[in-house]
């Protein structure tokens, strides 16, 4: 499979993932915030039903439109780069909340299992493609997941509904 192929592909990934956080959400978040907010400091997003779905709907509807435009970029063009960006992100969050929350709270974490089981290996799969492929080098592809982490720090603190850290 081809990366632009593959690229479309992943849409079901995502799909699957928030899926799996719009099923398993309302009814795991409650009884443990309480735990979240006084051990961790935070308070979700996804606390809010209507900023949940509103988000995950987001979350789903942006990255199809990206990929459907960006998937008939070129070999090594801002189009080729952006889907890996786009995926990078998708497997920071993977990483954080999903796998390390699982880890720290020695329990199930909504996403966990599509976090593991389909976001990572696919966006594994996607970067060797996109090597393989000849849609990105070694150093562009170190560079779009760099910015994809970047991108997705001040989102991961929205989403977990981290304070801003004061100035000075």
């Amino acid at each position: 499979m081809t990366f632009p192929r593959l690229a479309c592909w992943g849409l079901l990934a995502v799909a699957l993932h928030n899926a799996e956080e719009a099923l398993t959400i309302p009814s795991w978040l409650p009884p443990r915030l309480v735990r979240l907010e006084a051990e961790y400091g935070i308070r979700p997003l996804a606390a809010d039903s209507r900023q949940l779905y509103s988000g995950l709907i987001t979350a789903t509807v942006i990255p199809l439109i990206w990929v459907a435009i960006a998937s008939r970029s070129a070999p090594r063009s801002l189009g080729a780069y952006s889907i890996l960006v786009l995926y990078g992100v998708f497997l920071a969050n993977a990483l954080v909340p999903h796998l390390i929350g699982m880890a720290l709270l020695v329990s199930y974490v909504p996403g966990g299992m599509t976090a593991g089981l389909v976001v990572v290996p696919y966006t594994v799969w996607l970067a060797y493609r996109a090597l393989r492929d000849g849609y990105a080098t070694k150093s562009g592809l170190t560079a779009a997941l760099f910015v994809a982490v970047v991108l997705y720090l001040p989102a991961l603190r929205v989403l977990l509904g981290l304070p801003r850290l004061a100035a000075g």
